[in-house]
């Protein structure tokens, strides 16, 4: 009797993963807001926002991003459940609390939101920072061992394998 054995074909999952490398020292929201207002000339419309300052530094680094991003390949922002590792190298001096830094870099990979055009982003990395389902923060002080080079912030992102069914996270 022949009997005809076929060889199991295996599923292969499209692992995208895209690194990103910010040179300067890494930036925190954290203790930077201010009273603005929308219209600064009446004093009227008051809302708590960052400063221009900030505000600058996360557009510098929304671009930075965006452009490394279409350099690796990338198109479009990412719509599907991620995992982000984040190191940043920080010099002693300047040296900011572990949970306040990857705050800037996860809003900036959302994008720059266009004004006057309600929902609308340019530079976007990400759809949504929901999507963000696991990852690791690492700081590396001046002086410790595993620091090279100038203050820096290296960020991997890649495909959550995790995710139930594949499905896209809500917008």
């Amino acid at each position: 009797m022949d009997v005809s054995v076929t060889e199991p074909r295996p599923i292969r999952i499209p692992i995208e993963e895209y690194r990103f490398k910010i040179p300067g020292k890494p930036w925190v929201q954290k203790n930077n807001l201010i009273i603005r207002y929308k219209n600064p000339r009446a004093k009227s419309g008051p809302f708590i926002g960052h400063s221009a300052e900030m505000s600058h530094a996360r557009e510098r680094l929304a671009n930075e991003m965006y452009s490394q991003f279409q350099r690796q390949g990338g198109k479009r922002p990412l719509d599907f459940h991620v995992e982000v590792d984040f190191v940043f190298y920080v010099a002693r001096g300047h040296e900011p609390d572990l949970d306040n830094l990857p705050a800037i870099v996860c809003d900036a990979m959302q994008g720059i939101q266009v004004k006057g055009a309600a929902g609308v982003k340019v530079a976007a990395v990400l759809q949504n920072d929901i999507s963000i389902r696991k990852g690791t923060i690492l700081k590396i002080v001046e002086g410790d061992i595993n620091y090279v080079g100038e203050p820096r912030t290296e960020i991997t992102v890649r495909r959550y394998l995790g995710a139930c069914c594949g499905i896209a996270p809500p917008s």
